[in-house]
């Protein structure tokens, strides 16, 4: 028969009262709450020994089949453990640390793992009643899985067996002996050894006049040596054995689940995270420190304080104790116990004030308590030294960057505003002990707000310590340095190192994105000449700009443009992009308008987040596609459709990301790990994984690349300063109900019935309202008012009496945009835009008074200026809705009073105007605006399209394409004319056929005059689509409407200038690149050849256009024929001579000025008229 598998010595009935025992022994119960979670933990121990001291009861914290552990209220813990699963006795376990076994001496090689299959465990020499079966004397083991406890401490240790069956009542000794482990293997023959005895009964039960026994047996010596480390033990085992083994009158049967209960606790944690004074971190060598830097006077005269965190694992209450010694880690100078605390805790305790002494040097360690035993171990030694002695010299400051001035009077400026420079501090050799420096920059900083804060640099292992410093402004800057050294005293003697700093440096880069029709150079205007080539195909267009033009991507692959043969910045040091940005919609896709690319990912994204709908500043912690992505972001959500100014700085020094938007700063972020983008600049998209990324869906205008921090006022000023006119009403019409708009956008003013025309304060008209109607509209918007704007006129009032009223608004949903009035409670001027309102300083009068009132954005203020003068009229404000209604004068919305009495002079912009420029236009009036191509019929076309011809300004986005010629000194009046909002005209009817009038152009002659050369003037149109005017009776192929009239043959010889390296300048009469910008009119020269004139040509060598009387250009490349010289002074007109120039940078400019504007004369090309 194989290994236990005999069912020997007792029958296999066991009465129902032994099956309850037996059950009720498995776990001994008590009553217990049930653990509910203990705050800031989920260890269960914890939890339910928080519990367990809570309620005063045992709180259950585990059970397994095998194992029930209680949580007490003394905070220790008890577990319970059986050796077979609990109610199902005679059951075996899987081999493991739990289980039970029995062994017999007459069978001596056969092992019975969980019992022979009688349900009990048999002990002694079994006493024969003819059911023994040779088995002789048995001894039954017990085993528990208690590694889980090695190490921890055990107070107590019981072990209950129930005794149920003796052959007599006549008692016995039963003996318990502590053994090593037994497993399923074990035989008679190969029993473990015996460690202890643990103890004895002499008892007889389980029969009738001796019922059923528990057998307790105080194991804690036993259990103390199974769970000790050091023994390498997982289990306990407990033998029962009789203590005579011949006497079968000592057979005893027990319970196969004897219970091994075990109260243990377990030691506090070693104590760690010493420090001094909570910031000084014990664990690296000496701590320096003054406590008086900590609890300076008038607090007590008190030493160190020092820091310990101690833990237990089974939660609790935890104390610590202190020991401080001399340096020697052997001399015991104090000693403190602290009140508990609940685990984990945080302990201080203060040195003695008796050991607080100058350079006295000390070490503490600290032990950790629990009530009952202490840490498994004493914490490391902490050294420290008591330090109340500052350094007493000036450290060396140098800089490759910036130099310092030689004296008070001499200091040469170097580097530049905005521009991070390197600083390293050196200790004199005298201070022994230095540890860093603190340094503060006199000045503005960066933000423009406040001083720089004192700073702190560590010293490096070569002595030097290393900064990097971005001064916010030019001028002379101060940086004061201290000598810091490791107990965190401060020098009291400084160094001061004075240097000029430079003018803020230039971008590196420029694109203005300026141009027109076919061009495709996108031009950088920087000597680095990183150009781009817009693409072809209608995924990239020229549209009307912010300031001038811009370029429009249509949010597609195809949508970008790719600038230069390198990276425009290096993204590792300080840098700054800005740019203008028109987003045509706040949608679902991340759009970028500028980007640098790294050799995976972008180095910067200058972009819209459609998760937040705000305007991000984002920098790649490294160069990484799965990189953290660093970032900014805008205060206020993204506005589609309204030209927006995004700045994106990087600042070395501060490692910061910032991002500012329309001025207004955002958040700010940290990129500590700056790394080089190697790749192109790109505008409309960006990179990640190697591919291209976020088309941008949109208009940008005006990027810039600066290889620093830009300041503030620079930011402000690129953010609100470039101005636009949107509206200028010089109010000088003889009569009408119409006010023509001199800006050249022809925003025209209806007059209502309550004004008339009256004398004006600039130039030869003004408008009287009478202060009961709607006095002059235009029927929509002029400018944005959820941006910086500025409107001016100038008022007289009737009479400064109590009545409020509106002089100038633009209606909004509910109430106006902004409104510029007088107040007539307190008889002052008043500007408001939105809930915001700023008054003048003084009261109004009835004089003629000019009132300018600007929202500058940037600034988050609005202004007013009266007479020029603003003498602290300034209010907070952030405009959050912009105006759609109408622009109104003398009117408002929500019954505001109209006004009395006379305006003048009305102008609008976009962007804020300067007190400079407001002061200006004050003292310098115009009643018209400067038109470099004046004196002509010239024809224009914008970028959307729209062609206009007129003598005056054009609309913004429109583009100089060519003459039809001077006016003629009479003859019949030509008006120009608007159908609808695109289709420009002109037409001989005074009413412009019933369409709108934007006023006259000039006459043309009916017939061809005698006595000079002249050109004909078509009126044509593209069917369905808009009106030209043209020289051709073809209309260059579209439909002929009709002859105008006849102008003089002669056109304005305009020279005008590239904005870009190196800076070309071309004259000519016609169409330029959009790069190109007019200088000024150089006189006239006629469109057709006449007697006495040769061909002027237009030429090219290199980047360098040059005029020419040479047809073949001197053997440079002909670009064209610009119009016809005179060779010799012509009869009857005023002239003089045009000269061609060589400027010192070897440029060919022509010019009327002898002596060529102080350059080198190359050539007289001729003779040009002074007048048309």
């Amino acid at each position: 028969m194989g290994s236990g598998s005999g069912k020997w010595g007792v029958r296999r009935v066991v009465p129902g009262v032994l099956a309850a025992l037996l059950l009720a022994a498995s776990l001994v119960q008590s009553s217990v709450a049930v653990a509910r979670p203990a705050e800031g933990t989920t260890d269960p121990e914890v939890r339910a020994s928080a519990e367990a001291r809570r309620t005063g009861k045992p709180v259950e914290v585990k059970r397994t089949a095998t194992t029930r552990v209680v949580a007490n209220p003394a905070g220790t813990f008890t577990a319970t453990f059986n050796a077979a699963p609990a109610g199902v006795p005679g059951q075996p376990t899987a081999p493991g640390m739990s289980g039970w076994a029995i062994v017999f001496r007459g069978k001596p090689g056969n092992s019975y793992w969980g019992g022979d299959g009688d349900g009990v465990a048999k002990v002694g020499q079994c006493y024969d009643d003819g059911w023994c079966n040779g088995i002789q004397a048995a001894r039954s083991y017990f085993q528990y899985d208690t590694g889980w406890l090695n190490g921890r401490e055990i107070l107590s240790s019981s072990f209950k067996a129930l005794e149920v069956h003796a052959p007599s009542c006549s008692p016995r000794w039963v003996e318990a002996w502590g053994t090593r482990p037994v497993s399923p293997g074990t035989t008679w023959n190969n029993q473990p050894p015996a460690v202890m005895g643990i103890g004895s009964y002499n008892v007889a039960a389980g029969r009738t006049g001796c019922p059923s026994q528990y057998l307790e047996y105080n194991t804690t010596g036993f259990v103390q040596w199974s769970t000790n480390p050091a023994n390498g033990l997982g289990s306990t085992t407990v033998m029962l054995r009789a203590n005579n083994e011949e006497d079968q009158l000592a057979w005893k049967k027990f319970g196969t689940t004897p219970v091994l209960s075990v109260t243990y606790n377990t030691r506090p944690n070693t104590p760690v995270e010493l420090a001094v004074e909570n910031d000084r971190v014990c664990g690296s060598g000496e701590i320096r420190i003054n406590p008086q830097l900590y609890a300076p006077p008038p607090a007590p005269n008190r030493g160190p304080r020092l820091w310990a965190t101690i833990s237990d694992p089974d939660g609790g209450s935890v104390a610590a104790r202190y020991r401080i010694y001399e340096r020697d880690h052997t001399t015991l100078l104090h000693s403190a116990e602290t009140t508990g605390l609940n685990s984990p805790g945080r302990f201080s305790i203060d040195t003695p004030a008796s050991l607080n002494v100058d350079n006295r040097k000390l070490s503490f360690q600290v032990i950790g308590w629990d009530g009952l035993h202490e840490s498994k171990s004493a914490s490391a030694w902490c050294d420290y030294t008591i330090d109340k002695t500052a350094p007493q010299y000036a450290p060396g400051v140098s800089s490759p960057t910036y130099k310092e001035c030689p004296d008070e009077v001499v200091c040469p400026a170097s580097g530049a505003a905005g521009f991070t420079g390197g600083f390293e501090f050196t200790a004199d050799a005298r201070d022994t002990d230095v540890a860093g420096f603190r340094y503060t920059l006199q000045g503005a900083d960066q933000t423009g707000d406040t001083p720089q804060q004192d700073k702190y640099v560590a010293i490096g292992s070569d002595g030097v310590a290393r900064t990097l410093v971005t001064p916010g402004s030019d001028g002379l800057q101060v940086l004061t340095v201290r000598a810091v050294d490791q107990a965190g005293n401060v020098s009291l003697v400084e160094k001061k190192f004075r240097f000029w700093v430079g003018r803020g440096t230039p971008p590196v880069a420029q694109w203005r994105l300026d141009g027109h029709g076919t061009d495709t150079a996108v031009v950088d205007d920087r000597p680095g000449r990183l150009d781009g080539v817009k693409p072809a195909g209608d995924a990239v267009a020229w549209r009307t700009g912010r300031i001038g033009d811009a370029l429009w991507t249509n949010g597609t692959p195809a949508g970008y443009v790719a600038l230069g043969a390198k990276s425009a910045i290096n993204t590792s040091k300080s840098f700054t992009v800005s740019a203008w940005v028109k987003l045509d919609q706040v949608d679902g896709q991340y759009r970028t308008a500028v980007s640098q690319d790294g050799s995976s990912i972008s180095g910067f994204f200058l972009q819209y987040n459609p998760q937040r709908q705000r305007w991000n500043f984002v920098l790649p912690q490294t160069n990484n596609d799965n990189a953290v992505r660093e970032l900014s972001e805008s205060a206020a959500p993204a506005v589609a459709g309204r030209w927006t100014h995004l700045v994106g700085v990087y600042d070395d020094g501060a490692k910061q990301v910032r991002l500012y938007v329309d001025g207004v700063p955002g958040s700010v972020g940290t990129h500590a790990t700056p790394w080089a983008a190697t790749g192109l600049a790109q505008l409309g998209r960006a990179q990640v994984a190697k591919q291209a990324t976020n088309s941008w869906l949109g208009s940008i205008d005006d990027v810039r690349l600066y290889q620093r921090v830009l300041t503030a006022p620079e930011i402000n000023d690129l953010a609100g300063r470039p101005t636009t006119e949107e509206l200028f009403w010089p109010m000088d019409e003889a009569d009408g109900s119409q006010l023509s708009d001199a800006s050249g956008n022809y925003r025209l003013g209806a007059i209502r019935e309550d004004a008339t025309r009256t004398a004006g304060a600039v130039g030869t008209g003004a408008v009287r309202l009478n202060g009961t109607g709607q006095g002059i509209s235009t029927g929509s918007p002029v400018v944005r008012t959820d941006s910086g704007f500025a409107v001016s006129v100038r008022v007289k009032l009737d009479a400064a009496d109590g009545t409020s009223r509106v002089v100038m608004s633009q209606d909004g949903a509910q109430r106006s945009g902004f409104a510029l009035q007088y107040n007539g409670s307190n008889r002052r001027w008043a500007f408001s835009v939105d809930q915001a309102t700023v008054e003048s300083d003084t009261v109004a009068t009835t004089d003629w008074t000019q009132l300018t009132g600007v929202y500058d954005q940037a600034a988050g203020q609005i202004r007013l200026y009266v007479d020029g003068e603003q003498p602290g009229n300034v209010e907070s404000a952030a405009a959050s809705a912009n105006s759609t209604g109408t622009f109104r004068v003398g009117s408002g919305q929500l019954g505001a009073t109209p006004f009395l009495g006379e305006v003048d002079d009305i102008h609008v912009w976009t962007g804020a105007r300067t007190g400079d420029q407001v002061q200006q236009e004050f003292d310098n009036p115009v009643t018209k605006r400067p038109n470099p191509y004046g004196g002509q019929l010239a024809r224009y076309l914008t970028n959307e399209g729209i062609s206009i011809v007129t003598t005056g300004p054009a609309p913004q986005g429109s583009h100089y394409v060519g003459s039809l010629g001077s006016m003629a000194s009479e003859g019949l009046t030509v008006n120009s004319c608007l159908n609808n909002t695109r289709d420009y005209f002109l037409s001989r009817s005074a009413t412009c056929e019933n369409k709108a009038v934007l006023g006259p152009v000039g006459q043309l002659w009916t017939s061809k005059p005698a006595g000079f050369e002249t050109l004909p003037v078509y009126r044509c149109m593209v069917p369905n689509t808009r009106h030209f005017a043209s020289n051709d009776s073809n209309c260059e192929g579209a439909t002929n409407e009709g002859l105008l009239g006849y102008a003089k043959a002669t056109a304005p010889l305009i020279r005008n200038l590239a904005t870009n390296y190196p800076y070309d300048h071309t004259t000519t009469v016609g169409r330029v690149p959009g790069n190109y910008k007019p200088e000024g009119m150089q006189g006239y020269v006629s469109m057709v050849p006449q007697a006495g004139t040769t061909a002027l040509m237009q030429c090219k060598t290199g980047e360098d256009t040059f005029s020419s009387t040479d047809p073949l250009c001197e053997g440079k490349t002909v670009v064209g024929t610009t119009g016809y010289i005179w060779t010799a002074p012509p009869d009857g007109v005023v002239s003089h001579p045009l000269f061609r120039c060589r400027a010192s940078w070897n440029e060919l400019f022509d010019t009327g000025d002898p002596n060529c504007e102080g350059q080198t004369k190359e050539t007289q090309l001729g003779y040009v008229t002074t007048r048309s």
